[in-house]
């Protein structure tokens, strides 16, 4: 079965990110959740089209890709849905 996830991330804040190196974290941030996406599939309450608001990553020691990325999607699995 392919499965066919879309997810639009309207704004990613990441305090203390040189500007010159935001495109770079974006980019990975973006590889790194598509693979978890396509390992755990998207969680439970968010199969269909849904709209989070603001999604809390926590506190996150590093601002690699992986970190960042790992924060989002336990605040998608979280997520209170209405």
């Amino acid at each position: 079965m392919n499965t066919q996830i879309e997810l639009h991330i309207e704004e990613l804040v990441v305090h203390g990110v040189q500007p010159h190196d935001a495109r770079a974290i974006g980019l990975a941030v973006e590889r790194e959740l598509s693979l978890l996406l396509t390992r755990h599939g998207m969680p439970q309450g968010l199969t269909r089209d849904r709209r989070l608001g603001v999604l809390d990553g926590g506190v996150i020691k590093s601002n690699g890709g992986r970190e960042i990325a790992g924060a989002v999607f336990n605040g998608m699995r979280n997520a209170k849905i209405k």
